[in-house]
């Protein structure tokens, strides 16, 4: 079976289970075969994505592990959050959104090579016990994932970004102020819009965040948009409406661009689920 649910992704089929990440694993698994590198993200890839960026990325691996530290804070914060809704993904509870990401880093591990059988899943003590597979198995993907940056490691942490914003929405947490996985999860969310922008033939878009630029597409851009990091962030991940895409900082009407948003996994969603934060 394939879930939709996987890859940061917010459509979900209520008939398939979490832990069923086939989407988001295939994803991976292609990823890794065809680069056999470790590219940076201002590279060109089939003349498409060109990113300039003035942020310093941290190693993968310490952008993952902040991500998994604050999710363990907030599930402490609130122990009765485990049956809670999810409103980016409509058919998951909390418990569900923590036993995807425990699934995905299982998976993650094997793909890039970590040991053939890596801590089972404890799921006997509910979330707290998924909490502690989790970070038993970070250890394995710790090792894995190293001091570099590379693309298989990149979508790891955009997922598991992506995934701890949703569980703040369903917590009424705020959103992360400078968080050491944002600048990952953006670039990795900027270049799969890019190559969306190019397979639909649209014209190459900028994409700035105050200091840091993207050109998503090819040739010279036609249009720029602007919002806060967090703000575009979300709208790639395809957590906001079209109509609050459209409420960025746009310099040409947004309409063409629309449908380049949604690829892969990544669907708009059909009503507001959160509102945009801002600079």
């Amino acid at each position: 079976m394939v879930d939709a649910r996987a890859f940061g992704t917010n459509r979900v089929d209520p008939e398939r289970h979490p832990s069923d990440a086939c989407t988001w694993s295939h994803r991976l698994s292609r990823l890794t075969v065809r680069t056999g590198r470790k590219p940076s993200m201002s590279m060109r890839e089939d003349g498409n994505d060109v990113v300039e960026q003035s942020w310093s990325r941290v190693p993968t691996r310490t952008a993952y592990r902040e991500v998994r530290e604050n999710i363990g804070t907030l599930i402490g914060q609130f122990p009765s959050s485990s049956t809670r809704t999810v409103p980016a993904c409509p058919e998951w509870t909390v418990h569900d959104l923590v036993e995807h990401l425990v699934e995905i880093c299982r998976i993650g591990i094997g793909l890039l090579g970590g040991p053939a059988h890596p801590p089972p899943t404890d799921d006997v003590d509910g979330i707290n016990g998924l909490l502690r597979s989790w970070r038993h198995l970070a250890e394995c993907l710790d090792e894995q994932l190293g001091e570099t940056s590379d693309e298989p490691g990149n979508f790891l942490v955009m997922d598991a970004f992506t995934h701890e914003c949703d569980l703040r929405r369903a917590l009424d947490a705020p959103a992360p102020a400078n968080h050491s996985a944002c600048p990952t999860a953006l670039d990795t969310l900027a270049r799969t819009f890019s190559k969306s922008v190019s397979r639909h033939h649209l014209p190459a878009l900028r994409m700035e965040t105050g200091k840091e630029t993207w050109i998503a597409g090819r040739g010279t851009p036609a249009a720029t948009v602007r919002g806060s990091h967090y703000d575009l962030a979300r709208s790639l991940a395809c957590r906001r409406t079209a109509g609050q895409i459209n409420e960025l900082c746009w310099s040409a009407d947004p309409a063409p661009w629309l449908p380049a948003f949604e690829r892969g996994p990544f669907t708009l969603p059909p009503h507001e689920t959160e509102n945009l934060v801002g600079d």
